[in-house]
């Protein structure tokens, strides 16, 4: 199998998610900042300007996926909400899911103004789904701090994330932007994985779009039932992140 790992940055760079997601031609995705609307006439509005996940699945031929909103946006005063969060998307079928809020609450804005406040303020959710070869997919989009080494709350954070597949004794790989550096002691809590990023010394998976730093804080985590190869970086113009790739074998 093959994943892939990305912070969609809303997919404000049209058509460039679903471009290089055929090229790559993943089993998996795990995306952070996913776009997406329950009411098809919103998403064919909003996919004029974006990639939304259902825009992805349908041109790039995907027909599973498990949603958990972070937050949403009304719009047309209230016809329809935007929402914004994490998906796991794949070609196996999904056959067990769960989703664990992690920190602060799900929430509803009404005006793009409220979305410009501090990240901690909306809502922080796990995911995770058993695919139907047994292997367990767990997706985060960590807490959100400028210092990449995070704080007590992301400590706090990882470890109920960590909770979710722990003692899991089927095949394991997590994906996330974690906001976080190997080094932070919030990832610590996931020294019961192997952390492919770390594992090939990557030292930033940004595109500096935004940020002049390097911040390794995008991660592939596998347990010891999983055999990881094949680790890439790709710098496509998709998003202020990297995507990144690696090959999957259950043993």
């Amino acid at each position: 199998m093959k994943i892939l790992q990305i912070n969609a940055w809303c997919g404000r760079i049209k058509d460039g998610l679903t471009t290089y997601i055929k090229k790559e031609n993943p089993d998996i995705i795990c995306m952070q900042e996913a776009v997406w609307c329950d009411d098809s006439r919103a998403d064919n509005y909003v996919r004029r300007n974006a990639d939304t996940v259902n825009k992805i699945m349908e041109e790039c031929g995907y027909n599973y996926a498990s949603f958990a909103p972070n937050w949403g946006l009304e719009m047309f005063g209230g016809e329809f909400v935007i929402q914004n969060g994490i998906a796991i998307i794949s070609r196996i079928p999904i056959v067990e899911e769960e989703k664990k809020l992690i920190y602060s609450e799900y929430n509803v804005r009404n005006s793009l103004d409220s979305i410009i406040e501090p990240a901690g303020e909306h809502g922080y959710y796990a995911q995770k789904v058993v695919l139907e070869n047994g292997l367990v997919v767990v997706n985060y989009h960590g807490y959100w701090q400028k210092d990449p080494m995070g704080n007590e709350t992301s400590v706090e954070c990882m470890r109920k994330v960590a909770e979710m597949f722990r003692d899991e004794e089927r095949p394991v790989v997590m994906c996330g932007d974690l906001n976080l550096t190997y080094a932070a002691p919030a990832m610590r809590e996931l020294d019961f994985m192997t952390d492919m990023t770390a594992e090939n010394g990557v030292k930033t998976t940004l595109r500096n779009l935004r940020f002049e730093a390097e911040v390794d804080c995008d991660h592939i985590l596998l347990n010891s039932r999983v055999k990881g190869s094949n680790y890439q970086l790709h710098d496509e113009p998709v998003s202020d992140h990297l995507m990144v790739t690696a090959d999957l074998e259950i043993i």
